[in-house]
């Protein structure tokens, strides 16, 4: 799954992690009732702050007792109904989000012309359903579905960073903004367009960073490298992407805000530790008496220094404190280096 909000357990808490984690199976679970298994690839970490801001706005929403999965250790959880318009907003904008990353790719022909045919059926699928559902909840998919071909014209012509994250910025815009038309709360919408920008800025932004070294190889368009910006210029932009999303936040009137700034406090320590492992600073991060450091060059000549990833079987697994019993930890790939179980976290 894609995506950079990633919140960690041990920082966010058990109980809103678990609130967060309902919010992301329940979507998955959404797409599989209403689009079939193979939807379910379309399941993105970011898309759960749609949901996530619906309910901050109206209310808790309805949960429901999902069935065991491997991806949770092989544990039932309390999930987000998959009737709640919230989650069809989330499976409708992750549908569309795939056909417009799957045309891209078909463009940039990154996909073999042996799977091409099987691609545009599974394509014409997800449109179908996603933009039926997107219409009945007052979304236009033409604002997700023309992004690929938005952003290509900006590589074209744009020379400048905010020209080149503009058509992810207004997407998530428009995205975040809506939430305030489905809670009832149109008060909200200029404060959440305003995050919303500022939220796709820093998805774009942080995507330049991470595939940087690999557009550099391969000569590919890179929004960092068109813009000519130095690492401690893309810490300032992503220091007042952050402080924006900040000063919006307070204006909105939150019913459960609890979750929401719980997951952007998340988000700012998220984007430091990126900006950290590729930038000016030297960053390290001490947990249970590990030292992982996330890295500290001085340009963009050369590849960032990085934590070797850590793969998680699936099922039970031995607590790295005691040794014993299920691990329970999150999936946050920035902070969280020795798994614990439940008695020890």
């Amino acid at each position: 799954m894609k995506g950079i909000l990633r919140p960690c357990r041990r920082h966010l808490g058990a109980e809103l992690y678990s609130r967060w984690l309902g919010h992301l199976c329940g979507g998955c679970l959404g797409l599989r009732d209403t689009t079939g298994q193979l939807s379910r690839l379309a399941t993105n970490y970011d898309s759960v702050i749609i949901s996530v801001f619906v309910e901050a706005q109206s209310g808790l929403l309805e949960t429901t007792t999902a069935s065991r999965c491997p991806l949770r250790g092989f544990r039932s959880a309390q999930v987000i109904s998959s009737n709640q318009r919230a989650t069809e907003l989330v499976n409708s904008v992750e549908l569309l989000g795939a056909c417009a990353s799957l045309a891209d790719k078909q463009t940039d022909m990154e996909i073999s012309p042996v799977l091409v045919p099987l691609v545009n059926k599974v394509t014409r699928k997800f449109a179908s359903r996603a933009r039926t559902s997107a219409e009945k909840l007052g979304l236009d998919p033409d604002i997700i579905l023309d992004v690929a071909r938005k952003s290509k014209e900006s590589e074209e012509v744009g020379s400048s960073l905010e020209e080149f994250l503009e058509p992810t910025a207004r997407l998530c815009a428009e995205v975040l903004a809506h939430t305030a038309h489905v809670s009832g709360v149109s008060s909200n919408y200029p404060y959440l367009y305003a995050i919303g920008y500022s939220y796709g800025s820093l998805v774009h932004l942080l995507d330049g960073v991470d595939d940087y070294h690999d557009d550099l190889r391969s000569n590919r368009f890179n929004p960092i490298r068109a813009s000519g910006l130095s690492p401690g210029q893309v810490a300032d932009t992503c220091e007042r992407l952050l402080d924006g999303i900040s000063h919006n936040l307070d204006g909105c009137e939150l019913v459960e805000p609890t979750l929401v700034r719980g997951l952007f406090g998340e988000l700012d320590r998220i984007v430091r530790a990126k900006v950290a492992s590729v930038g000016r600073v030297r960053s390290t991060v001490v947990a249970l008496g590990a030292v992982a450091t996330l890295g500290s060059i001085s340009g963009w000549g050369e590849d960032p220094r990085r934590r070797p990833r850590r793969f998680r079987s699936f099922g039970s697994s031995l607590c790295g404190s005691c040794g014993n019993g299920d691990l329970n930890s999150c999936m946050c790939d920035i902070c969280c280096i020795t798994e614990l179980c439940n008695g020890c976290q």
